[in-house]
């Protein structure tokens, strides 16, 4: 998804196996009546503003950076729930571009900053820990 926003495209493309999945009109009716409380705050929140951090142009730098930032919530060092809070921005940024909310786009993106400083902090921190542990065998 990231590379067709890089290359500019309107709608994501998606492989056949996945265009021809259907769904029931009741298992539909049924999670979207579970979902639409979470939407409607959602909705409350989120709406079109500071349209210029939606343009294709910006669209495409993000189709850029989102890898990246993809791949440092990967450690060398599993740490369990380390990688949640770049998750999270991650996901705020998805949300922003959906929504066209350029606000949501920059906390979105400023919690991605929060997230790679946590990561490296654990990772760096993991792996003193894992020196000193050498120095005293």
């Amino acid at each position: 998804m990231t590379a067709q926003l890089c290359l500019g495209r309107p709608a994501p493309w998606l492989p056949y196996f996945i265009r021809k999945r259907r769904f029931s009109r009741d298992a539909l009716l049924k999670t979207l009546k579970r979902i639409r409380p979470a939407l409607a705050k959602l909705e409350s929140v989120c709406r079109p503003r500071l349209l210029r951090m939606n343009r294709p142009d910006r669209r495409a730098l993000a189709g850029r950076v989102l890898p990246h930032l993809r791949n440092r919530a990967v450690h060398p060092i599993p740490i369990p729930f380390s990688h949640n809070p770049l998750a999270i921005a991650l996901s705020i940024v998805a949300l922003g571009f959906v929504e066209r909310d350029g606000y949501v786009i920059i906390g979105g993106a400023i919690g991605a900053l929060g997230g790679i400083v946590i990561n490296i902090s654990l990772t760096g921190g993991a792996l003193l820990l894992g020196l000193k542990l050498l120095h005293l065998v």
